[in-house]
C-alpha cells in the first residue's frame, strides 16, 4: 500500500493538472510530463494497443508540444472559437507499481464551445514517477465512457 504523503500529492498532481488545463496554461501543463511520456485515448473501451490499433490520440512529448503550439495559435481554425473547458477529477485511487505509482480516477469534463456544450466521461489513468522536481507524468491514458462513439473534434486535452 503507497503511503498517505503519495496519495496526497499524486492527488495534488491530477488536482494541479486539471487546473492548468481549465486556466488554458498549456507550458505549465507540459511540465508535468517527463521527456519519455505518453498521452493515450483508446478508440474503444478495453483496447490494450495503441501501435496496431487506430487511437483518438496517441502523442509523445513532441506531439504534444505540437498540439499545444497549435492550441496557442490564435488563427489555428480547429480552435476558432477557443474552446473553454472544466475539468472535475474524482474516486482517485493510488496504487504503488515497479515503475512509480500508479493513479486511476474519474474525469468528468464539461467542453463549451460555440454555444454548445458537450460533457465526456471517461477512466484516466496515470503513471506518475518521482523526480527532483516532485512527481511528474510518465503516461496517462483516457479512455472515454463513449470512445468508441462519434466525436467532432478532439481539441482540447482531457
Amino acid at each position: 500500500m503507497t503511503s498517505q504523503p503519495d496519495r496526497a500529492a499524486a492527488e495534488a498532481l491530477l488536482f494541479l493538472e486539471a487546473e492548468l488545463l481549465d486556466a488554458l496554461r498549456w507550458d505549465e501543463w507540459l511540465e508535468l510530463f517527463l521527456q519519455e511520456a505518453i498521452y493515450w485515448v483508446p478508440s474503444r473501451p478495453g483496447q490494450t494497443d495503441p501501435l496496431n490499433e487506430v487511437s483518438l490520440i496517441y502523442d509523445d512529448l513532441a506531439l504534444l508540444q505540437a498540439r499545444v503550439a497549435q492550441l496557442k495559435d490564435p488563427l489555428h481554425y480547429a480552435n476558432l472559437p477557443a474552446v473553454r473547458a472544466s475539468r472535475h477529477v474524482s474516486n482517485i485511487a493510488v496504487t504503488p507499481i515497479a515503475d512509480g505509482i500508479g493513479v486511476r480516477s474519474k474525469l468528468l469534463m464539461v467542453e463549451s464551445r460555440r454555444d454548445q456544450q458537450t460533457v465526456f466521461g471517461a477512466t484516466v489513468t496515470h503513471v506518475l514517477r518521482v523526480t527532483s522536481a516532485g512527481l511528474r507524468i510518465a503516461a496517462k491514458t483516457v479512455v472515454l465512457l463513449n470512445a468508441d462513439g462519434v466525436h467532432e473534434q478532439l481539441v482540447v486535452p482531457f
